[in-house]
């Protein structure tokens, strides 16, 4: 599903794919972006990274408690 929706991306003139992985301890976290600049993909990976690592520290912090 990701790889249609890239395609539909890159026809309409975002042509930046950025990828990020991240490992943390007891998960992997990944975030895609594409646009027009390596700087705008760049910013909506770190934004979707930021989203995901509250989600994980929430869950994390409900296990403990």
């Amino acid at each position: 599903m990701r790889r249609l929706s890239q395609t539909r991306k890159l026809r309409s003139g975002k042509s930046k794919i950025v990828e990020i992985k991240m490992s943390i301890p007891g998960s992997t976290l990944l975030a895609t972006a594409t646009d027009k600049t390596f700087e705008a993909a760049i910013d909506d990976s770190v934004e979707t990274l930021k989203r995901q690592l509250k989600k994980e520290n929430e869950k994390n912090q409900a296990a403990r408690h």
